[in-house]
């Protein structure tokens, strides 16, 4: 998912993203990572993914109105 603009170093950016549950329930862990194209990488050790567990529900099964 691309960043909305060009984030300089020490800046931050809050953004709201829209993701795709998976279609089996259960625990997930979601990893976000940062990466900039054609550029830097962020692979050093210092710069881990952000990792945050998740838990999808089966569909409810109560019938709309």
């Amino acid at each position: 998912m691309p960043l909305r603009r060009d984030i300089p170093a020490g800046e931050s950016l809050d953004q709201t993203v829209v993701l795709a549950a998976p279609f089996v329930p259960g625990r997930y862990e979601l990893s976000i990572g940062v990466r900039q194209v054609g550029t830097t990488a962020f692979d050093r050790p210092e710069n881990q993914p952000l990792r945050i567990g998740a838990l999808v529900a089966p569909p409810s099964s109560s019938a709309g109105p």
